[in-house]
């Protein structure tokens, strides 16, 4: 199932990033109607922190810049000798690499293979910067829609980006595995029962329910009005980012 690129960012910034209210309105009402399972402090470490260091509200020390530079380093020798198809790794690191870069580093690299690239970024925040001070001094921060997006532009830029904002390209590779049906969530209801009434044989139409998952919250505007403020350099990075999503699937650039 396939969904606009620009709905998906408006999407993540509503849940992962409160909609622009401060961190601390993530509180157990929060949890409630939008049925999310994180705990502050880890909706902290996954999504926030790593925003305010990329973002330049928390500096980016030089051993973070460090720690990074490894990271990405060796995860790039592990996905440059990677066949996704079967899972097999056809490098694995000399005892002097594994001197020079550290076990913690090694370790991060190999648990993104599995757990998904943005693993890196959490992992050099939480092993440089002193958490408990920093949850303290910004629990009434907040973020706009433009600095979520250079958030997402810099994941990105550092092949570390997170799942709710990965490509489908990245995350699917649907140009190398076979998928028997793609979706689009913006028609969902009527591909549903076409794949299950004209393709499957079912005699009886299928009800497709979708809520998004910030259900119970009052949004205020529309996706398109969340683009209204942006940049149009900015703009030009996000299009160039899902480019491949876009022509793949079929979606136009101008529909926000």
């Amino acid at each position: 199932m396939v969904r606009h690129p620009f709905a998906r960012l408006v999407s993540a910034y509503r849940d992962k990033f409160l909609n622009g209210d401060p961190l601390h309105r993530y509180n157990d009402e929060w949890r409630n109607i939008t049925q999310s399972k994180d705990s502050w402090g880890t909706r902290f470490v996954k999504y926030w922190l790593p925003t305010l260091i990329s973002t330049g509200t928390v500096t980016q020390t030089p051993e973070f810049k460090e720690t990074l530079r490894k990271i990405r380093e060796v995860y790039h020798r592990y996905t440059s000798h990677h066949v996704d198809q079967t899972g097999a790794l056809l490098w694995y690191p000399s005892v002097q690499e594994e001197e020079f870069y550290g076990e913690q580093v090694m370790e991060t690299a190999y648990n993104m293979l599995h757990t998904g690239p943005y693993i890196g970024v959490i992992n050099a925040c939480m092993n440089t910067y002193s958490l408990t001070n920093t949850m303290e001094r910004f629990k009434n921060a907040s973020f706009t829609f433009s600095q979520f997006l250079r958030h997402v532009v810099w994941t990105h830029d550092q092949g570390m980006p997170d799942v709710h904002w990965m490509t489908y390209t990245e995350n699917c590779d649907p140009c190398r595995r076979r998928l028997d049906y793609i979706l689009k969530l913006e028609t969902i209801q009527e591909e549903i029962n076409h794949l299950f009434q004209h393709v499957l044989g079912y005699s009886e139409k299928i009800s497709f329910p979708v809520r998004h998952r910030s259900f119970g919250h009052s949004l205020g505007h529309s996706d398109r009005q969340y683009y209204a403020s942006v940049s149009p350099e900015l703009m030009q990075r996000i299009v160039h980012i899902y480019r491949h999503d876009f022509a793949l699937f079929g979606y136009k650039h101008d529909v926000y």
